[in-house]
């Protein structure tokens, strides 16, 4: 089951920055998105509107979001055409996940693999606004009404190119501190977010945490499926259907655990991931699958040369990456130990050895 789609996750990052009020108008960037922090998510009903264009290729899509004060979620979304109607519930033991075009829903009955599945939008803004924070320089234009609301109008210009997050832009209305607006570029991908109404009045029924499903419908209970299994370093090629390559342990470098994650819906993927260790302490992690057809390109970053491939490293705040494809795999290394080099792994990855 694929985490959660963009436009629920970039709805989510909308719609929970929200905070106190104040009669000060004058904030540095930093201030004004300290400020949208600081504060739990109130109860709200809100509609959206996301623009994505792709390599100009445009789409739309509206949701709608209804979030009650004890942290229960619904929400829909559709493209404009009224295609790709989805519905996610959570009401706070379960999450339910209905496909309503394929009359499909998926379901996970654990409350804590649910909230990992679903991050409230505190967890989704924290991370963004972290990393915005470490690869941008902010600075502060002059706002503007939008939904009827005055705005701080925030710049986040990245410091690099070919970063993940590319340049951002946020509308945050400057009395609630909530994102009323937002446009967010990632790679060759431009998505814009505005709201079209806000509503903090809304009275919500208990009804609405529940999800209406048809009798006929196909149900897929994923509770215990998200969890990976443990393998053996003989069961990586039959697990991943072909021979890969991978760092042969040393006096010092030990594999501390091989886990296989099986991958379904949309990825549909095993992945299978080396966990190292370098004098006993966490070094690095390794996962390696099959190249999607659309993923051979789509490589963001710092570009690297890795054993004869085109590679790119990634910085996101403490979250250091590399990233490569070779042979139809892709491989994904998670630098862990704060002291390890780009330098250094890209000298080890030309002692890698394919699993016999």
């Amino acid at each position: 089951m694929k985490k959660i789609s963009m436009t629920i996750f970039l709805g989510g990052i909308a719609i929970g920055l929200y905070g106190c009020s104040s009669a000060t108008n004058q904030y540095s960037p930093d201030q004004v998105i300290q400020n949208a922090l600081e504060e739990a998510t109130p109860a709200y009903y809100g509609e959206v509107e996301f623009i994505m264009n792709d390599q100009g290729k445009e789409t739309r899509e509206i949701l709608r979001e209804w979030r009650n004060k004890d942290g229960k979620t619904r929400i829909e979304s559709q493209h404009q055409d009224g295609s790709n109607q989805t519905i996610s519930v959570n009401d706070g033991s379960a999450l339910t996940l209905y496909e309503v075009d394929q009359n499909k829903v998926y379901m996970i009955d654990d409350v804590e693999i649910s909230t990992l599945n679903q991050p409230s939008p505190r967890d989704q803004v924290n991370m963004l606004l972290e990393l915005i924070r470490d690869t941008h320089k902010l600075s502060t234009n002059e706002g503007e009404e939008v939904v009827g609301r005055d705005t701080y109008h925030i710049f986040a210009k990245a410091n690099q190119s070919n970063t993940l997050f590319g340049d951002v832009e946020l509308w945050i209305d400057n009395e609630t501190w909530l994102i009323v607006k937002m446009i967010l570029h990632t790679g060759d991908s431009e998505t814009t977010m505005t709201y079209t109404t806000i509503d903090f009045d809304y009275k919500m029924s208990s009804d609405l945490f529940t999800v209406d499903l048809p009798e006929d419908v196909e149900v897929e209970n994923l509770t215990g499926m998200l969890e990976p299994l443990e393998i053996s370093l003989e069961d990586v090629p039959t697990k991943i259907g072909r021979s890969v390559v991978y760092f042969p342990e040393t006096d010092e470098l030990k594999i501390s655990l091989i886990e296989l994650y099986e991958l379904q819906r949309e990825i549909n993927r095993n992945e299978v991931s080396f966990n190292y260790t370098k004098n006993g302490l966490p070094l690095l992690t390794l996962s390696i699958f099959e190249t999607a057809d659309d993923m051979e390109d789509d490589i963001v970053g710092e570009m690297i040369n890795i054993r004869n491939y085109e590679g790119a490293y990634s910085a996101l705040g403490e979250l250091r990456s590399i990233l490569w494809n070779e042979d139809g795999m892709t491989y994904s290394i998670l630098l862990i130990d704060p002291n390890l080099t780009v330098e250094e792994v890209i000298q080890m990855a030309e002692e890698m050895v394919v699993i016999q």
